[in-house]
């Protein structure tokens, strides 16, 4: 069995928001793969990043991508959730197949997670 990487690399997920608990802890509230933008004139929100935001291991955020509400960014951080849903008894969602998610991809999902 791999040893349990330091770090893993996420996209967000449609509309789903994953909070990042060490910009949290540090009084700044942010998502994981998400910026806060102007998204038209007046409104603000927290919009998908292009790229793949790097955390800290943590088992919520393992718990996050099973549930569905984060895209692993690369082969390691699949093989990471997929292992804490093996060693914990859990089945493993499909959703543990490393890919950048594509806009059509995304629209078509909506609502799922």
């Amino acid at each position: 069995m791999a040893a349990t990487p330091k770090t893993l690399r996420f996209f967000a997920k449609d509309s789903a928001l994953v909070c990042d608990h060490e910009r949290l802890a540090n009084g700044v509230r942010a998502f994981i793969g998400r910026k806060y933008i102007e998204v038209s004139p007046g409104e603000w929100g927290f919009a998908p990043t292009d790229e793949a935001q790097e955390v800290p291991y943590s088992a919520e955020y393992v718990k996050a991508c099973g549930d569905g509400d984060l895209y692993p960014a690369d082969d390691a951080t699949a093989d990471a959730c997929r292992a804490y849903a093996v060693g914990h008894g859990l089945a493993v969602p499909k959703v543990y197949k490393p890919a950048k998610p594509t806009a059509s991809a995304a629209s078509k999902k909506d609502g799922d997670s």
